[in-house]
């Protein structure tokens, strides 16, 4: 949808729609960022010692991930055969995002403040909710569900990022409240098109 259908909607109608689709808004303005030191510092320190994802690496599962820093995915594009770099948690710590129609977690924050466990004075926990990623060209994720019931937006400053939807060709939602929804032929690092419906998503700067 366009950022004036997006506008004109309600958050009911928001949260309505997010609760059977992902909303993809195309026309968001923004401006892309070259890759360099200055948008990556964006992250956190360039020299800060984090997980990196090395995808370049014939091995499988938690094997990839080796300790490095973001200025990691800048060296490696001087190199002859770069490497397929990815940086998957790097903590915001301040949220330069407005409130979304869809920011139930600030809402919660709110009407918690001043209760049991959650002091007028705590601030809201930025770093755990907002996080960025930095990658080279060719990586990627398995499948996987946000953990925690988050509701992920994503904003790009460079580059592109394809999202792959899936969903069970039962078409009923209620099988992900099942274990049984990942049958012993599941395959962890493959489509599985035999067992979803697969939707791709090509998310550039300007797209949310």
């Amino acid at each position: 949808m366009t950022s004036e259908e997006y506008d004109s909607i309600s958050v009911a109608q928001v949260i309505s729609k997010l609760a059977q689709r992902n909303l993809v808004i195309i026309d968001n303005h923004a401006v892309e960022r070259d890759f360099n030191e200055d948008t990556l510092s964006l992250l956190g320190s360039l020299e800060a010692s984090v997980n990196i994802h090395d995808l370049s690496l014939d091995l499988s599962g938690l094997d990839h991930v080796k300790r490095g820093s973001p200025l990691d995915l800048l060296r490696t594009l001087d190199e002859q055969n770069p490497k397929a770099l990815s940086g998957l948690n790097f903590p915001l710590c301040y949220d330069p995002f407005p409130l979304q129609k869809f920011s139930s977690d600030s809402y919660a924050w709110t009407e918690a403040q001043g209760k049991g466990f959650c002091k007028s004075s705590m601030p809201y926990p930025v770093p755990e909710m907002r996080w960025g990623l930095g990658s080279t060209a060719s990586t990627y994720h398995y499948f996987h569900i946000d953990a925690n019931g988050y509701g992920t937006f994503i904003n790009i400053d460079h580059g592109c990022k394809l999202w792959f939807l899936a969903a069970p060709k039962s078409r009923n939602y209620d099988d992900f409240a099942s274990i049984d929804l990942y049958p012993s032929e599941f395959e962890f690092d493959e489509p599985n098109s035999n067992l979803w419906n697969l939707e791709l998503v090509v998310l550039r700067p300007g797209t949310k």
